[in-house]
């Protein structure tokens, strides 16, 4: 017979363990969904994806790390678990907590990858690059902070604010740090998409997608509460319940919403002859391309001794005025690659008279 997991007032295993294989399974979902996006639209990955892929790889790890201490006893009250394995279940928390920080921030950064390369403008990318190095630093310290415990030798084993009283005033600071970061990037996209020339309701199309993030937020937030309450019992390994399932739901929601802005619907709103385009395989014609009117040209044929040949194109430039930039645009390779660009199409038609000999 099978062993099940049990989800009782006094054990909460086979909840923790239903929340991290959900969370996994959706993220997995999202990236499978993005993966195939990229080779039916580009033949290939590029390192947006390869990034992706690193990221739920690491945010996949965070989740196994907590089904390890749910089997040393994460979950279950003192009285039902072995408190032999208590600093086993720490260790493995202890990592999570790492893992959780590092894809935070790893996917702040990867969000941040993509409004810089889908804007023309070198204002928009001077403050993408700007905010990436701080939320870069960001990580950094938060893992530093988080890992430098008040028992230096054996950090995994502070788990409660009798065993370092600085606990929770750390992670309540960089989770503050950590949301403030996340207005910031909704800020930027919001610049960003006020200067295209679309109409509104493929702004507020490509709004709503990088908007996806913001409800991050209120995990976190659960997040916060429910660590406190942990902090301050004597039964920490089950009080933590509601902060892991919280910290799931943060994580992998983080995760997914950095492949939401490559699905369709999102590319497609920046597919506009006024706005922009993400050089999707739609276009009519190429930079170069050209048809003439055959039509036209034989139906005015027959008139005396002229007749008009109509010839169309189509031109795909990026939306800026000033040479200096387009020529920073082919320096970066953004012309001629396949990654996301924010593009102007333009449109004209040439009239031209020719003397039938």
């Amino acid at each position: 017979m099978p062993t099940y997991l049990p989800n009782t007032p006094e054990n909460r295993e086979g909840l923790i363990v239903i929340f991290a294989a959900v969370g996994v399974c959706w993220s997995a979902t999202v990236l499978v969904f993005r993966l195939c996006g990229s080779l039916l639209r580009r033949n290939g990955l590029d390192a947006g994806d390869w990034t992706i892929v690193t990221l739920t790889c690491i945010g996949t790890s965070c989740s196994v790390a907590i089904f390890l201490a749910v089997k040393y006893g994460l979950g279950e009250r003192n009285y039902l678990r072995n408190l032999s394995n208590d600093y086993s279940a720490a260790k493995a928390l202890y990592a999570s907590d790492l893992l959780y920080t590092f894809t935070l921030g790893f996917s702040k950064l990867a969000t941040l990858q993509l409004i810089s390369a889908l804007s023309p403008d070198k204002r928009h990318k001077r403050v993408c690059y700007g905010l990436s190095a701080f939320i870069a630093l960001w990580t950094i310290a938060a893992i530093f902070t988080i890992a430098l415990r008040c028992n230096l030798a054996a950090p995994a084993s502070d788990l409660t604010s009798v065993q370092c009283p600085s606990l929770f005033s750390r992670w309540a600071a960089l989770e503050s740090i950590s949301l403030c970061s996340e207005l910031m990037i909704f800020v930027i996209t919001v610049v960003m998409i006020r200067d295209l020339q679309m109409s509104m309701k493929k702004k507020a199309m490509a709004l709503a997608i990088f908007a996806v993030r913001l409800p991050v937020v209120i995990p976190i937030a659960f997040r916060l509460r429910y660590l406190h309450a942990a902090f301050v019992s004597d039964d920490y390994l089950f009080t933590v319940t509601g902060a892991i399932l919280a910290t799931q739901c943060a994580l992998h929601y983080s995760v997914m919403s950095t492949s939401f802005f490559y699905l369709k619907p999102f590319l497609a709103a920046f597919n506009s002859n006024l706005g922009a385009s993400t050089k999707l395989d739609t276009v009519v014609a190429t930079r170069s391309s050209g048809r003439r009117d055959g039509s036209q040209s034989n139906s005015n044929s027959n008139n005396k001794s002229w007749h008009t040949a109509v010839q169309t194109a189509v031109q795909t430039v990026p939306p800026v005025q000033a040479e200096r930039e387009l020529e920073d645009l082919h320096r970066s390779n953004s012309v001629d690659s396949n990654a996301p660009i924010i593009w102007k199409t333009r449109s004209y038609r040439v009239d031209v008279e020719d003397e039938e000999r």
